[in-house]
């Protein structure tokens, strides 16, 4: 994915949380007035210097939705995007994949038909689908310079083996 320079977060210490836009996360910071995610995320930035994106995990957003978020935050202003779950777990709802992933998953005769599917057993033209849903996602906080990283979270059954080890490396080439 080609971005500009990296967010230089050498020396930094950056407080956030893990999320913003739930009306149930009941900060302070945010006006009984404040209705809208967006405008959460605005009022939001003032107050904290980066947010892990943890909605990423279920859904990945088009890269509008990102591009409008990018927008509402100040220089300097850092996001932490939570790897889309497919990549970490051992299966994901199906409806929760890309249309355009789906649609290539259509085309297998057995996955089309189950309510989850896993990364491991998608033919290799969904995972690149899923792949570049991904990164495009990713592209407009990479270009404005707010990409701090991705986190990838695995189930604490993923443990320490030459298999998950080859996986970990697979998703960090990707």
């Amino acid at each position: 994915m080609a971005s500009g320079a990296p967010l230089d977060m050498a020396g930094r210490l950056v407080q956030g949380t893990c999320g913003w836009g739930s009306p149930h996360q009941h900060l302070s910071v945010y006006p009984a007035s404040c209705r809208s995610a967006e405008d959460r995320l605005e009022i939001y930035s003032r107050h904290f210097g980066a947010v892990e994106v943890d909605s990423t995990c279920y859904a990945i957003p088009s890269a509008k939705v990102v591009e409008r978020w990018v927008a509402r935050v100040p220089p300097g202003f850092a996001f932490l995007f939570k790897a889309f779950g497919a990549f970490c777990a051992s299966s994901v709802d199906v409806a929760s994949l890309p249309r355009s992933t789906r649609a290539l998953l259509r085309q297998t005769d057995e996955d089309h038909l189950k309510t989850h599917v896993s990364y491991a057993r998608m033919p290799e033209p969904a995972r690149a689908d899923l792949w570049n849903a991904f990164h495009a996602c990713l592209a407009p906080a990479a270009r404005a310079n707010k990409l701090a990283c991705v986190v990838f979270q695995f189930h604490t059954s993923f443990g320490v083996s030459p298999s998950n080890r080859r996986k970990v490396e697979e998703l960090r080439n990707r």
